[in-house]
């Protein structure tokens, strides 16, 4: 009977295999994963919640880059083996690879799509997750 069952798919949880050889996980953060996120992220300078919102996949990226926290921001968010950690290079991703991730970490908490939920942002989130 082993055909009749059916794989099950896990929706709160994405694996990764990353071109340049680099294997990751990333589920909804730990409120530790908040606790540092919020720490890095507090660099970063906002009038309000909507300049977030309304701010395409591809500007967060830029917005990430140009003050040099994305390889913070995807070492919190993404779970990568201990005996990895010290040998990621993480400017071999493609540029496609972070929006993917950028993007999963929203759909992956459900939270975080009621606070970001509308805009340009949030309509990419949608369409990510059809």
């Amino acid at each position: 009977m082993e055909a009749d069952r059916k794989e099950e798919v896990r929706t709160d949880r994405k694996e990764y295999h990353f071109k340049c050889g680099l294997k990751a996980v990333q589920e909804e953060c730990t409120l530790a994963q908040d606790k540092q996120l919020i720490k890095v992220l507090s660099k970063l300078q906002f009038k309000d919640i909507n300049d977030l919102r309304n701010m395409p996949i591809a500007d967060i990226i830029n917005m990430l880059c140009d003050n040099d926290i994305i390889e913070q921001i995807l070492g919190i968010i993404l779970q990568i083996r201990a005996d990895d950690l010290n040998y990621v290079e993480w400017d071999k991703l493609k540029r496609s690879e972070v929006a993917e991730v950028i993007e999963d970490f929203f759909t992956l908490s459900p939270v975080l799509m009621k606070w970001f939920g509308n805009g340009n942002f949030a309509q990419v989130l949608k369409s990510a997750s059809q």
